[in-house]
């Protein structure tokens, strides 16, 4: 999803994209927004998916909880 939005070109496979898409897209290009990969370890809602150790889980409950 980073790729598509930071790439300029449509291509056969992304002609099917919801207009929502476009729109950020159009906010990449004009520098108003930024999109980055982010890793597992900075998803606070990961641990409520995924598999994770118990001190990732403690560490992201706590950042949820505010505490």
């Amino acid at each position: 999803m980073v790729y598509l939005a930071n790439s300029p070109s449509m291509r056969l496979q992304t002609k099917h994209i919801n207009v929502k898409y476009h729109h950020f897209r159009s906010m990449v290009a004009s520098r108003a927004l930024k999109i980055e990969k982010t890793s597992s370890d900075e998803q606070l809602a990961d641990f409520l998916t995924k598999q994770s150790s118990i001190e990732l889980y403690l560490a992201h409950r706590m950042a949820i909880m505010g505490l």
